[in-house]
């Protein structure tokens, strides 16, 4: 299914990308030595506020994405 945000969502990560700033964070995650996503937040005052972030929907494990492994 196509969601109209898409087009949009991947504009603004490419931009965001781009982007050289202090208060912009780039997170690169991993599992087995992989690249398996990523997360870009903003520092704004003491929190880092998500801007965007993506996961390999590929992978078949019992991660969640925005959230630490369960045993």
């Amino acid at each position: 299914m196509y969601l109209p945000y898409e087009d949009l969502y991947l504009r603004a990560a490419q931009e965001t990308s781009r982007l050289r700033s202090d208060s912009i964070y780039h997170f690169l995650a991993e599992l087995d030595a992989a690249s398996c996503g990523y997360q870009s937040a903003i520092k704004t005052g003491t929190r880092l506020n998500a801007l965007h972030g993506a996961f390999d929907r590929e992978r078949n494990t019992n991660y969640f994405a925005y959230d630490k492994p369960h045993p």
